[in-house]
């Protein structure tokens, strides 16, 4: 378990299994705002699945910039939230199309 602070101080216990994780997600940070859910999806895929902008930028119907803007906004939201520090994924920031330019 490792242990954060909410942003009114309160002591939360972030679980290791997943689904009580991802319980304790919706209950601080998601809740019922889909936009929320979807930084998170964006998040994990771009940082854990190796999805690049261009990717999620079709699933999402966003272009490159935006989602760009969107996943720093989203490691800041939970940095912020949670008071922890996000793996970064700038790697996957480079797509297949711009190699070479």
């Amino acid at each position: 378990m490792s242990l954060s602070r909410g942003t009114g101080g309160e002591k939360i216990l972030l679980p290791r299994k997943k689904e009580k994780l991802w319980a304790e997600i919706e209950t601080h940070y998601a809740g019922d705002d889909q936009r929320r859910w979807l930084l998170l999806g964006m998040l994990h895929l771009h940082t854990y699945c190796g999805w690049n902008l261009r990717m999620l930028g079709l699933v999402a119907g966003l272009h490159k910039g935006q989602v760009c803007r969107l996943l720093k906004e989203a490691r800041a939201e939970l940095a912020e939230q949670f008071q922890v520090s996000l793996p970064d994924a700038s790697a996957n920031d480079v797509d297949e199309d711009d190699v070479g330019e």
